[in-house]
Protein backbone atom coordinates (compact mmCIF):
# COMPACT_ATOMS: atom_id res chain seq x y z
CA UNK A 1 0.00 0.00 0.00
CA UNK A 2 1.21 3.49 -1.00
CA UNK A 3 0.91 5.98 1.52
CA UNK A 4 1.39 9.68 0.72
CA UNK A 5 4.16 11.34 2.88
CA UNK A 6 5.17 14.66 1.84
CA UNK A 7 8.73 16.08 3.45
CA UNK A 8 7.23 19.29 4.68
CA UNK A 9 3.78 20.81 5.90
CA UNK A 10 4.77 23.28 3.44
CA UNK A 11 4.44 20.90 0.65
CA UNK A 12 1.81 19.16 2.17
CA UNK A 13 -0.63 22.22 1.98
CA UNK A 14 0.34 23.00 -1.14
CA UNK A 15 -0.58 19.77 -2.71
CA UNK A 16 -3.96 20.07 -1.37
CA UNK A 17 -4.81 23.17 -2.52
CA UNK A 18 -3.58 22.04 -6.16
CA UNK A 19 -5.71 18.59 -5.87
CA UNK A 20 -8.78 20.75 -4.78
CA UNK A 21 -8.36 22.90 -7.10
CA UNK A 22 -7.96 20.97 -9.88
CA UNK A 23 -11.34 19.98 -10.16
CA UNK A 24 -12.57 23.35 -10.76
CA UNK A 25 -9.60 24.13 -12.92
CA UNK A 26 -10.79 21.01 -15.46
CA UNK A 27 -13.96 22.46 -15.43
CA UNK A 28 -13.02 26.05 -16.54
CA UNK A 29 -11.93 24.79 -20.32
CA UNK A 30 -15.18 23.17 -20.42
CA UNK A 31 -17.22 25.99 -19.49
CA UNK A 32 -15.14 28.42 -21.71
CA UNK A 33 -15.63 26.41 -24.91
CA UNK A 34 -19.34 25.83 -24.40
CA UNK A 35 -19.76 29.90 -22.97
CA UNK A 36 -17.51 30.71 -26.29
CA UNK A 37 -19.84 28.53 -28.69
CA UNK A 38 -23.04 30.34 -27.59
CA UNK A 39 -21.75 33.58 -27.50
CA UNK A 40 -20.84 33.11 -31.69
CA UNK A 41 -23.93 31.33 -32.55
CA UNK A 42 -25.65 34.64 -30.38
CA UNK A 43 -23.19 37.20 -32.16
CA UNK A 44 -24.26 35.37 -35.76
CA UNK A 45 -28.02 35.34 -35.24
CA UNK A 46 -27.98 38.94 -33.99
CA UNK A 47 -26.05 39.82 -36.82
CA UNK A 48 -27.91 37.67 -39.34
CA UNK A 49 -31.25 39.37 -38.05
CA UNK A 50 -29.95 42.77 -38.28
CA UNK A 51 -28.94 42.28 -41.70
CA UNK A 52 -32.12 40.55 -43.16
CA UNK A 53 -34.50 42.99 -41.29
CA UNK A 54 -32.53 46.18 -42.90
CA UNK A 55 -32.79 44.40 -46.20
CA UNK A 56 -36.57 43.55 -45.80
CA UNK A 57 -37.34 47.30 -44.84
CA UNK A 58 -35.13 48.17 -47.86
CA UNK A 59 -36.83 45.74 -50.26
CA UNK A 60 -39.83 47.46 -49.08
CA UNK A 61 -39.03 51.20 -49.69
CA UNK A 62 -37.04 50.04 -53.22
CA UNK A 63 -40.48 48.63 -54.52
CA UNK A 64 -42.90 51.16 -53.70
CA UNK A 65 -39.92 53.83 -54.75
CA UNK A 66 -40.20 51.33 -58.33
CA UNK A 67 -43.64 51.25 -58.27
CA UNK A 68 -43.75 55.37 -58.04
CA UNK A 69 -41.05 56.02 -60.98
CA UNK A 70 -42.91 53.44 -63.28
CA UNK A 71 -46.26 55.02 -63.17
CA UNK A 72 -44.49 58.48 -63.83
CA UNK A 73 -42.73 57.20 -66.73
CA UNK A 74 -45.68 55.24 -68.08
CA UNK A 75 -47.63 58.57 -67.99
CA UNK A 76 -44.97 60.92 -69.12
CA UNK A 77 -42.59 58.54 -71.25
CA UNK A 78 -39.85 60.79 -71.10
CA UNK A 79 -36.14 59.43 -71.65
CA UNK A 80 -35.18 60.71 -68.13
CA UNK A 81 -37.63 58.89 -66.06
CA UNK A 82 -36.74 55.41 -68.38
CA UNK A 83 -33.02 56.07 -66.37
CA UNK A 84 -34.85 56.18 -63.16
CA UNK A 85 -36.89 53.26 -63.85
CA UNK A 86 -33.57 51.50 -64.33
CA UNK A 87 -31.52 52.83 -61.30
CA UNK A 88 -34.39 51.74 -59.30
CA UNK A 89 -34.23 48.03 -61.24
CA UNK A 90 -30.86 47.64 -60.18
CA UNK A 91 -31.34 48.82 -57.03
CA UNK A 92 -33.87 46.16 -56.11
CA UNK A 93 -31.38 43.93 -57.94
CA UNK A 94 -29.01 44.11 -55.72
CA UNK A 95 -30.83 44.09 -52.70
CA UNK A 96 -32.37 40.68 -54.28
CA UNK A 97 -28.89 39.09 -54.03
CA UNK A 98 -28.14 40.34 -50.83
CA UNK A 99 -31.14 38.24 -49.60
CA UNK A 100 -30.07 35.60 -51.51
CA UNK A 101 -26.77 35.28 -49.07
CA UNK A 102 -29.17 33.48 -46.40
CA UNK A 103 -30.94 30.71 -48.37
CA UNK A 104 -32.14 29.15 -44.60
CA UNK A 105 -33.92 32.31 -43.86
CA UNK A 106 -35.17 33.57 -47.31
CA UNK A 107 -37.00 31.09 -49.92
CA UNK A 108 -35.90 31.70 -53.77
CA UNK A 109 -39.23 31.61 -55.04
CA UNK A 110 -40.46 34.44 -54.48
CA UNK A 111 -37.16 36.57 -54.60
CA UNK A 112 -37.01 34.76 -58.12
CA UNK A 113 -41.04 36.14 -58.47
CA UNK A 114 -39.90 39.64 -57.44
CA UNK A 115 -36.59 39.33 -60.02
CA UNK A 116 -38.11 38.57 -63.34
CA UNK A 117 -41.59 41.30 -62.84
CA UNK A 118 -38.57 43.87 -61.80
CA UNK A 119 -36.17 43.26 -64.70
CA UNK A 120 -39.12 43.10 -67.52
CA UNK A 121 -40.41 46.28 -66.29
CA UNK A 122 -38.41 49.09 -68.26
CA UNK A 123 -39.09 46.76 -71.50
CA UNK A 124 -42.87 46.56 -70.88
CA UNK A 125 -43.15 50.23 -69.82
CA UNK A 126 -42.43 52.04 -73.31
CA UNK A 127 -45.31 51.40 -75.08
CA UNK A 128 -47.45 54.39 -72.86
CA UNK A 129 -49.59 53.83 -69.87
CA UNK A 130 -51.98 51.95 -72.02
CA UNK A 131 -49.84 49.09 -72.91
CA UNK A 132 -48.25 49.32 -69.09
CA UNK A 133 -50.98 48.86 -67.23
CA UNK A 134 -50.27 45.05 -67.11
CA UNK A 135 -46.57 45.77 -65.93
CA UNK A 136 -48.01 48.69 -63.24
CA UNK A 137 -50.56 45.45 -62.17
CA UNK A 138 -47.78 43.46 -61.53
CA UNK A 139 -45.61 45.99 -59.69
CA UNK A 140 -48.43 45.99 -57.38
CA UNK A 141 -48.23 42.35 -56.38
CA UNK A 142 -44.70 42.47 -55.76
CA UNK A 143 -45.87 43.46 -52.42
CA UNK A 144 -47.38 40.35 -51.17
CA UNK A 145 -44.40 38.42 -52.34
CA UNK A 146 -42.15 41.03 -50.44
CA UNK A 147 -44.62 40.39 -47.45
CA UNK A 148 -43.67 36.40 -47.73
CA UNK A 149 -39.93 37.19 -48.03
CA UNK A 150 -40.70 39.01 -44.29
CA UNK A 151 -42.90 35.99 -43.21
CA UNK A 152 -39.86 33.59 -43.80
CA UNK A 153 -37.09 36.30 -42.57
CA UNK A 154 -39.08 36.06 -39.23
CA UNK A 155 -39.56 32.66 -39.05
CA UNK A 156 -35.94 32.20 -39.59
CA UNK A 157 -35.35 34.39 -36.76
CA UNK A 158 -37.64 32.42 -34.20
CA UNK A 159 -36.24 29.57 -35.50
CA UNK A 160 -32.78 30.81 -34.69
CA UNK A 161 -33.67 31.95 -31.43
CA UNK A 162 -35.24 28.61 -30.51
CA UNK A 163 -31.87 27.10 -31.46
CA UNK A 164 -29.74 29.54 -29.52
CA UNK A 165 -31.53 28.85 -26.07
CA UNK A 166 -31.47 25.11 -26.47
CA UNK A 167 -27.83 25.67 -26.87
CA UNK A 168 -28.00 27.93 -24.03
CA UNK A 169 -29.58 24.73 -22.42
CA UNK A 170 -27.11 22.31 -23.33
CA UNK A 171 -24.31 24.77 -22.15
CA UNK A 172 -26.15 24.78 -18.77
CA UNK A 173 -26.15 20.94 -18.59
CA UNK A 174 -22.74 20.58 -19.57
CA UNK A 175 -21.98 22.90 -16.63
CA UNK A 176 -24.24 21.61 -14.01
CA UNK A 177 -23.28 18.19 -14.52
CA UNK A 178 -19.00 18.33 -14.02
CA UNK A 179 -20.18 20.90 -11.42
CA UNK A 180 -22.41 18.38 -9.88
CA UNK A 181 -19.64 15.70 -9.50
CA UNK A 182 -16.80 18.19 -8.96
CA UNK A 183 -18.28 19.65 -6.39
CA UNK A 184 -18.41 17.02 -4.06
CA UNK A 185 -15.13 15.94 -5.18
CA UNK A 186 -13.60 19.12 -4.11
CA UNK A 187 -15.60 18.98 -0.67
CA UNK A 188 -13.78 14.91 -0.10
CA UNK A 189 -10.21 16.62 -1.47
CA UNK A 190 -10.62 19.17 1.32
CA UNK A 191 -12.23 17.09 4.15
CA UNK A 192 -9.20 14.82 3.55
CA UNK A 193 -6.17 17.11 3.22
CA UNK A 194 -7.94 18.84 6.27
CA UNK A 195 -7.77 15.56 7.85
CA UNK A 196 -4.13 15.51 6.87
CA UNK A 197 -2.95 18.36 8.02
CA UNK A 198 -4.62 18.61 11.82
CA UNK A 199 -3.84 15.03 12.49
CA UNK A 200 -0.51 15.34 13.22
CA UNK A 201 -1.28 18.68 15.00
CA UNK A 202 -3.91 16.78 16.67
CA UNK A 203 -1.34 14.33 17.86
CA UNK A 204 0.92 16.74 18.83
CA UNK A 205 -1.89 18.11 21.53
CA UNK A 206 -2.41 14.91 22.67
CA UNK A 207 1.20 13.41 23.63
CA UNK A 208 1.37 17.21 25.13
CA UNK A 209 -1.60 16.67 27.20
CA UNK A 210 -0.65 13.43 28.56
CA UNK A 211 3.05 14.47 29.30
CA UNK A 212 1.38 17.65 31.22
CA UNK A 213 -0.97 14.86 33.24
CA UNK A 214 2.33 13.33 33.82
CA UNK A 215 1.49 10.08 31.83
CA UNK A 216 5.25 9.24 30.30
CA UNK A 217 4.40 5.68 29.69
CA UNK A 218 3.41 6.08 26.31
CA UNK A 219 5.28 6.80 23.42
CA UNK A 220 4.72 9.80 21.09
CA UNK A 221 3.95 8.73 17.86
CA UNK A 222 2.92 11.25 14.76
CA UNK A 223 2.01 10.84 11.23
CA UNK A 224 2.41 13.04 9.04
CA UNK A 225 4.83 15.29 6.58
CA UNK A 226 8.55 14.08 7.72
CA UNK A 227 9.48 17.28 9.41
CA UNK A 228 6.67 16.87 11.57
CA UNK A 229 7.43 13.16 12.23
CA UNK A 230 10.84 14.37 12.86
CA UNK A 231 9.58 16.40 15.62
CA UNK A 232 7.78 13.73 17.04
CA UNK A 233 11.14 11.70 17.29
CA UNK A 234 12.67 14.51 19.39
CA UNK A 235 9.15 15.09 21.70
CA UNK A 236 8.95 11.63 22.63
CA UNK A 237 12.88 12.14 23.36
CA UNK A 238 12.12 14.35 25.68
CA UNK A 239 9.12 12.15 27.03
CA UNK A 240 11.86 9.64 27.40
CA UNK A 241 14.14 11.73 29.50
CA UNK A 242 11.37 13.33 32.01
CA UNK A 243 10.32 9.55 32.50
CA UNK A 244 13.89 8.73 33.73
CA UNK A 245 14.01 11.87 36.00
CA UNK A 246 10.94 10.28 37.26
CA UNK A 247 12.40 7.49 37.66
CA UNK A 248 15.80 8.37 39.51
CA UNK A 249 13.38 10.72 41.37
CA UNK A 250 11.50 7.91 42.39
CA UNK A 251 15.07 5.78 43.64
CA UNK A 252 16.30 9.41 45.70
CA UNK A 253 12.69 9.90 47.17
CA UNK A 254 12.87 5.97 48.07
CA UNK A 255 16.57 6.04 49.54
CA UNK A 256 15.73 9.40 51.31
CA UNK A 257 12.21 7.99 52.97
CA UNK A 258 14.58 4.70 54.10
CA UNK A 259 17.13 7.08 55.45
CA UNK A 260 14.97 9.41 57.59
CA UNK A 261 12.62 6.65 58.99
CA UNK A 262 15.18 4.65 59.99
CA UNK A 263 16.73 7.28 62.71
CA UNK A 264 13.43 8.12 63.38
CA UNK A 265 12.17 4.90 63.93
CA UNK A 266 15.05 4.46 66.46
CA UNK A 267 14.35 7.96 68.07
CA UNK A 268 10.32 7.09 68.85
CA UNK A 269 11.30 3.81 70.36
CA UNK A 270 13.76 5.41 72.81
CA UNK A 271 11.19 7.98 73.60
CA UNK A 272 8.96 4.58 74.26
CA UNK A 273 11.25 3.22 76.27
CA UNK A 274 11.48 6.37 78.46
CA UNK A 275 8.13 6.48 78.75
CA UNK A 276 8.16 3.23 79.79
CA UNK A 277 10.80 3.98 82.79
CA UNK A 278 13.37 1.80 81.67
CA UNK A 279 15.59 3.68 82.64
CA UNK A 280 14.06 4.70 85.86
CA UNK A 281 10.42 6.65 86.59
CA UNK A 282 10.25 9.84 84.71
CA UNK A 283 9.71 13.16 86.78
CA UNK A 284 6.58 15.40 85.77
CA UNK A 285 9.42 17.62 83.87
CA UNK A 286 11.02 14.69 82.18
CA UNK A 287 7.28 13.48 80.95
CA UNK A 288 6.64 17.37 79.41
CA UNK A 289 10.15 16.72 77.59
CA UNK A 290 9.10 13.71 76.22
CA UNK A 291 5.66 14.72 75.10
CA UNK A 292 7.17 17.45 72.97
CA UNK A 293 9.69 15.50 71.23
CA UNK A 294 6.64 13.10 70.44
CA UNK A 295 4.88 15.79 69.03
CA UNK A 296 8.18 17.51 66.90
CA UNK A 297 8.73 12.76 65.79
CA UNK A 298 4.80 12.89 64.54
CA UNK A 299 5.39 16.31 62.76
CA UNK A 300 8.20 14.78 61.16
CA UNK A 301 6.79 11.56 60.15
CA UNK A 302 4.14 13.50 58.89
CA UNK A 303 6.37 15.76 56.81
CA UNK A 304 7.75 12.57 55.36
CA UNK A 305 4.68 11.27 54.84
CA UNK A 306 3.45 14.57 52.94
CA UNK A 307 6.81 14.37 50.84
CA UNK A 308 6.30 10.95 49.78
CA UNK A 309 2.40 11.15 49.35
CA UNK A 310 2.36 14.12 47.58
CA UNK A 311 5.32 12.46 45.03
CA UNK A 312 3.08 9.35 44.77
CA UNK A 313 -0.61 10.71 44.11
CA UNK A 314 0.94 13.78 41.55
CA UNK A 315 1.45 10.80 39.55
CA UNK A 316 -1.33 10.41 37.50
CA UNK A 317 -1.39 6.81 36.16
CA UNK A 318 -1.87 5.80 39.85
CA UNK A 319 -5.66 5.02 40.40
CA UNK A 320 -6.35 4.96 44.09
CA UNK A 321 -8.61 2.17 45.52
CA UNK A 322 -11.87 3.31 46.48
CA UNK A 323 -13.97 1.64 49.09
CA UNK A 324 -16.91 2.81 51.82
CA UNK A 325 -15.72 4.92 54.44
CA UNK A 326 -17.58 6.27 58.23
CA UNK A 327 -16.24 9.70 57.57
CA UNK A 328 -17.42 10.69 61.26
CA UNK A 329 -14.92 7.53 62.07
CA UNK A 330 -12.31 8.47 60.09
CA UNK A 331 -12.14 11.75 61.88
CA UNK A 332 -11.81 10.30 65.25
CA UNK A 333 -8.83 8.47 64.30
CA UNK A 334 -7.27 11.51 62.64
CA UNK A 335 -7.97 13.27 65.65
CA UNK A 336 -6.70 10.36 68.11
CA UNK A 337 -3.21 11.15 66.79
CA UNK A 338 -3.52 14.77 67.17
CA UNK A 339 -3.96 14.33 70.76
CA UNK A 340 -0.92 14.75 72.01
CA UNK A 341 -0.06 18.08 70.47
CA UNK A 342 -3.33 19.28 71.17
CA UNK A 343 -2.80 19.06 74.62
CA UNK A 344 0.88 20.68 74.60
CA UNK A 345 -1.46 23.77 72.88
CA UNK A 346 -4.09 23.13 75.62
CA UNK A 347 -6.40 23.31 72.48
CA UNK A 348 -10.39 21.57 72.35
CA UNK A 349 -11.15 20.06 69.54
CA UNK A 350 -14.33 19.05 68.85
CA UNK A 351 -15.41 16.95 66.30
CA UNK A 352 -19.35 17.28 65.04
CA UNK A 353 -19.16 15.55 61.89
CA UNK A 354 -22.02 13.38 61.29
CA UNK A 355 -22.31 9.55 61.05
CA UNK A 356 -22.17 9.37 57.24
CA UNK A 357 -20.69 6.80 54.85
CA UNK A 358 -18.48 7.92 51.42
CA UNK A 359 -16.84 6.70 49.04
CA UNK A 360 -12.91 7.54 48.78
CA UNK A 361 -9.19 6.26 49.19
CA UNK A 362 -8.93 5.25 52.98
CA UNK A 363 -5.33 6.69 53.67
CA UNK A 364 -5.17 10.09 51.17
CA UNK A 365 -8.36 11.13 53.12
CA UNK A 366 -6.85 10.29 56.16
CA UNK A 367 -3.33 12.47 55.42
CA UNK A 368 -5.80 14.99 53.93
CA UNK A 369 -7.94 15.52 57.07
CA UNK A 370 -4.76 15.21 59.14
CA UNK A 371 -3.35 18.13 57.12
CA UNK A 372 -5.63 20.45 58.05
CA UNK A 373 -6.15 19.59 61.79
CA UNK A 374 -2.51 19.73 61.76
CA UNK A 375 -2.36 23.04 59.95
CA UNK A 376 -5.39 24.04 62.73
CA UNK A 377 -3.48 23.02 65.63
CA UNK A 378 -0.28 24.95 64.48
CA UNK A 379 -1.65 28.51 63.57
CA UNK A 380 -4.52 27.94 67.03
CA UNK A 381 -3.20 30.39 69.70
CA UNK A 382 -3.17 28.23 72.63
CA UNK A 383 -6.38 27.14 75.16
CA UNK A 384 -8.09 27.92 71.73
CA UNK A 385 -10.74 25.49 69.77
CA UNK A 386 -10.69 23.74 66.55
CA UNK A 387 -13.82 22.16 65.25
CA UNK A 388 -14.50 18.98 62.91
CA UNK A 389 -18.10 18.92 60.90
CA UNK A 390 -18.65 17.01 58.38
CA UNK A 391 -22.22 16.33 56.40
CA UNK A 392 -23.70 15.56 53.01
CA UNK A 393 -26.73 16.80 50.67
CA UNK A 394 -28.23 15.09 47.80
CA UNK A 395 -24.83 14.18 45.31
CA UNK A 396 -22.42 15.58 47.38
CA UNK A 397 -20.57 15.32 51.06
CA UNK A 398 -18.35 18.37 53.19
CA UNK A 399 -15.66 18.17 55.79
CA UNK A 400 -14.79 21.52 56.78
CA UNK A 401 -12.01 22.39 59.68
CA UNK A 402 -12.14 25.20 61.81
CA UNK A 403 -9.35 27.74 63.96
CA UNK A 404 -9.50 30.27 66.02
CA UNK A 405 -6.08 31.53 64.43
CA UNK A 406 -5.14 34.25 62.78
CA UNK A 407 -6.69 33.35 59.21
CA UNK A 408 -5.28 33.18 55.59
CA UNK A 409 -4.95 36.70 53.73
CA UNK A 410 -7.66 37.00 50.93
CA UNK A 411 -4.98 37.52 48.15
CA UNK A 412 -2.99 33.81 49.26
CA UNK A 413 -6.50 31.78 49.74
CA UNK A 414 -5.07 30.29 45.95
CA UNK A 415 -1.63 29.66 46.19
CA UNK A 416 -1.50 28.47 49.31
CA UNK A 417 -2.34 24.83 47.78
CA UNK A 418 0.40 25.19 45.67
CA UNK A 419 3.90 23.00 46.23
CA UNK A 420 6.21 24.39 48.41
CA UNK A 421 4.00 27.85 48.77
CA UNK A 422 3.78 29.07 52.71
CA UNK A 423 1.42 31.75 53.77
CA UNK A 424 2.31 34.57 55.73
CA UNK A 425 0.49 33.78 59.26
CA UNK A 426 2.95 32.49 61.54
CA UNK A 427 2.45 29.36 63.42
CA UNK A 428 4.25 28.14 66.22
CA UNK A 429 6.04 24.46 67.22
CA UNK A 430 9.31 23.17 67.23
CA UNK A 431 9.43 22.40 63.48
CA UNK A 432 9.02 24.82 60.37
CA UNK A 433 6.78 24.04 57.67
CA UNK A 434 7.27 22.88 54.38
CA UNK A 435 4.79 24.02 52.16
CA UNK A 436 3.42 20.53 51.22
CA UNK A 437 1.06 19.55 53.50
CA UNK A 438 -1.98 21.93 51.91
CA UNK A 439 -0.96 21.10 48.20
CA UNK A 440 -1.08 17.28 49.50
CA UNK A 441 -4.87 18.01 50.31
CA UNK A 442 -5.73 19.83 47.19
CA UNK A 443 -4.19 16.87 45.66
CA UNK A 444 -6.14 14.32 47.53
CA UNK A 445 -9.13 16.59 46.57
CA UNK A 446 -8.68 16.45 42.29
CA UNK A 447 -8.36 12.42 43.02
CA UNK A 448 -11.64 12.36 44.30
CA UNK A 449 -13.21 14.48 42.00
CA UNK A 450 -13.52 17.36 44.95
CA UNK A 451 -12.39 20.64 45.77
CA UNK A 452 -10.82 22.50 48.69
CA UNK A 453 -11.34 26.08 49.61
CA UNK A 454 -10.44 28.55 52.85
CA UNK A 455 -12.96 31.33 54.03
CA UNK A 456 -12.93 33.29 57.18
CA UNK A 457 -14.32 31.42 60.29
CA UNK A 458 -17.45 33.27 62.03
CA UNK A 459 -14.76 34.16 65.12
CA UNK A 460 -11.63 35.39 62.08
CA UNK A 461 -9.66 32.16 62.10
CA UNK A 462 -9.18 30.01 59.10
CA UNK A 463 -12.13 27.61 57.86
CA UNK A 464 -10.66 24.86 55.43
CA UNK A 465 -13.44 22.75 53.62
CA UNK A 466 -13.36 19.10 51.38
CA UNK A 467 -15.97 18.98 48.71
CA UNK A 468 -16.18 15.92 47.18
CA UNK A 469 -19.47 13.41 45.16
CA UNK A 470 -20.75 11.01 46.68
CA UNK A 471 -19.90 8.60 43.79
CA UNK A 472 -16.47 8.94 41.71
Amino acid sequence: MIRFRPRSMLTLVATGYLLVAMPLMISIPVAYRSVGELTRQSQRLVADTASLVDLGAALGDQISSLDRAARQYAILQDPEGLTVVENRVDTVETTLDALGLFPDAVPMTPLLAIRQTVLSLPQRLEGGLPDAKPALADIGNLDLHRREVIQEINTYVDQEVRAVNQQADRARRQLALPTVALIPASIALAIIFTYLTVRPIRQFSLAIRRMGRGRLDQPVEVEGPAELVELGHQLDWMRQQLLAMEQEKDRFLQHMSHELKTPLASFVEGLALLREGVTGEPTPQQREVLDILSVSADQLKRLIENLLKFHAWADATQTPEMEPIRLRGLVDKVLMGHRLSARASQLKVLNETRDITIIGHVDSLQLAISNLVSNAIKYSPEAGEIIVRGDDSEDAWWLSVEDAGPGVAVAERDSIFEPFVQGSGSGHGPLAGSGIGLAVVATCMRRHGGIVHVDSSPNGGALFTLQAPKTL
